[in-house]
């Protein structure tokens, strides 16, 4: 059992200096492939979904990077609106307004709600980067009277 263990940790050790590695030297595509084959035995494994999100990112392969992002925020062990910025960039990057919109009035509706019990300090910077996001969606769509309210805060 303790031989397992010890294996295992050797095993995660590796994967994240080859990790740091290939993002260092820019080789995403490798990233990727490295992604890929770690969810084909855990499609579940919250960190090999985030890299393969930055790795198709930064390849320019946004539609594909929106729907990894799109399941990060649901996966065990996800840190909900850290995940959700990276999934309304993404939106942002591709051109994806309105869905943008929609995922970020979603957050404001969590933030607002208070069931994430979030320490107010970094609740407010939550909503001012949110409201930011939805604002500038807003704007991006010629809506610019929808995108005051969220701008002027």
């Amino acid at each position: 059992m303790l031989l397992k263990r010890i294996k295992l940790l050797t095993f995660k050790a590796v994967l994240l200096i080859k990790v740091s590695f290939l993002k260092r030297t820019k080789q995403f595509d490798k990233l990727e492939n490295l992604c890929r084959r770690a969810l084909s035995q855990n499609p579940q494994n919250y960190l090999a979904n985030l890299w393969l999100g930055e790795a198709l990112r930064k390849q320019g392969k946004l539609d594909e990077a929106v729907e990894v992002y799109r399941r990060i925020p649901h996966l065990p062990g996800s840190k909900y609106f850290l995940d959700t910025f990276d999934f309304l960039w993404v939106l942002v990057e591709a051109g994806r307004y309105d869905e943008a919109i929609a995922a970020g009035e979603d957050a404001l509706h969590r933030l607002n709600s208070g069931s994430l019990g979030l320490e107010s300090a970094l609740r407010d910077v939550y909503l001012d980067t949110v409201h930011r996001v939805v604002g500038g969606s807003y704007t991006e769509l010629g809506e610019y009277e929808k995108a005051v309210p969220h701008l002027e805060i």
